[in-house]
């Protein structure tokens, strides 16, 4: 029987150590490649849906003119509205583009491929259920029995547009969906969107 000599609090910080960082990482890595993947969504998106949309942005103007007779402030508020509109039904029209794209996306497969390997690892394989969308089940089914993960239940649930939510035995929840990247990402992607459609 081996014997430790010294701190064992020490020792075991460095031996723990490199795993986290390792972990970290993955994690790291994870969220960055999630967040390609929705950008490369919304910009095929907002390549189809511009000129859609700059007819709509120009009507918006014309419209705008017309209410001059009105207080400015009542201008701008409109104004606001009809981007803010705008803006968001380009957003979902980006994310079902996505949703509609992902099945043939070999980077969106990796995604969700990395994803359930970190949390397995992470876990220990201590994965209890994965929730999906439902188009996504019987990919996160086959990699799961390709990580050796089988024994987890997929459910799908209604929503997702992509990514998973891994709930483990002891009851903790891990979100990789697409979902909580746009949530967390919103207020950026937003802004970035209102330049591009009316900046000039």
């Amino acid at each position: 029987m081996a014997r430790i000599q010294g701190d064992p609090r020490r020792f075991a910080e460095t031996v723990l150590e490199k795993p986290f960082e390792d972990a970290l990482a993955r994690v790291e890595e994870a969220r960055e490649a999630g967040l390609k993947l929705v950008e490369e969504a919304y910009k095929s998106a907002l390549s189809a849906a511009r000129k859609r949309l700059e007819a709509r942005v120009e009507e918006a103007r014309e419209r705008l003119h017309g209410l001059k007779s009105k207080a400015d402030l009542e201008v701008r508020t409109e104004a606001e509205r009809v981007k803010d509109e705008l803006v968001s039904r380009l957003m979902q029209e980006a994310l079902a583009e996505f949703r509609r794209r992902k099945a043939g996306m070999e980077s969106y497969r990796r995604y969700v491929e990395r994803v359930l390997e970190s949390a397995g690892k992470e876990s220990g394989g201590s994965i209890a259920k994965v929730l999906c969308a439902p188009e996504d089940k019987e990919l996160v089914e086959e990699i799961l029995g390709r990580l050796g993960l089988g024994g987890a239940v997929v459910e799908t649930l209604e929503g997702i547009y992509g990514g998973v939510i891994v709930e483990l035995e002891d009851g903790a929840r891990l979100d990789y969906t697409v979902n909580n990247i746009i949530a967390a990402e919103e207020p950026r992607l937003r802004r970035s969107v209102k330049r591009a459609l009316f900046e000039t």
